[in-house]
């Protein structure tokens, strides 16, 4: 009786613990030269969390450091070129990664809109350039992004509640931007697309071994 007992309860867990949502909560937040971004992940009503913080302003004082390169002779130009040059085989390949690749985002995207919950989506901006003609000029641009990123997000998914307010300041120069969103997606859902992506990256593994098979095939024939 008790092995029974045993059993139910670890299938009423099994069952609780994947068809439970997962949280992601993003925010982003400017105010003055201050830029943060807030990730935070819940799971089963916050007894597992996990939250990130990243700041921005170390970007914003270095930028990106490029790798200069010194001018190549005659000999490395050569080089180069022999490097640029393609078999068919790999061109072949390389179209194949690309397709891959969009494969794997149409299935993303497109079981994301069927799964994906958008609890929340607030947006809180303030704009002011100094100017009053110039602030309602970018305030009414801000307005139609803001609009259509809406538009787009309640198109392609459900939302359940959303805020969008863009603020003049005619009086003075600032920016100050507030996004929060929250989106949820049950755990069933991760497993099954991790599974749809790994059926993928079978049948990609089967196609590239059929076009090496038959690159060789069609080299020992020639």
């Amino acid at each position: 009786m008790l092995k029974y007992v045993l059993m139910a309860f670890f299938i009423v867990l099994i069952t609780m613990l994947v068809f439970s949502r997962i949280k992601i909560v993003f925010e982003y937040v400017r105010k003055g030269t201050d830029d943060d971004i807030i990730l935070s992940i819940f799971y089963l009503k916050g007894i597992i969390k996990y939250k990130y913080e990243i700041s921005l302003v170390d970007f914003y004082k270095n930028g990106f450091k490029l790798r200069t390169t010194s001018k190549k002779g005659k000999t490395e130009k050569k080089i180069d070129k022999e490097k640029v040059r393609l078999s068919y085989s790999e061109i072949k390949k390389k179209i194949q990664d690309v397709k891959y690749k969009v494969d794997k985002f149409d299935i993303l995207l497109n079981y994301l809109k069927s799964n994906l919950l958008v609890e929340e989506f607030s947006l809180d901006a303030y704009i002011g350039t100094g100017e009053a003609y110039y602030t309602g000029i970018v305030s009414g641009i801000a307005w139609s992004i803001a609009g259509l990123v809406t538009v787009l997000l309640e198109a392609n998914f459900k939302v359940i509640k959303k805020h969008v307010e863009i603020n003049s300041d005619f009086l003075k120069k600032r920016f100050e931007l507030d996004l929060y969103c929250i989106f949820s997606l049950k755990i069933v859902h991760i497993i099954i697309m991790v599974l749809k992506y790994g059926k993928l990256a079978v049948k990609k593994k089967i196609v590239i071994n059929k076009s090496i098979g038959g690159d060789i095939v069609g080299g020992t024939s020639n």
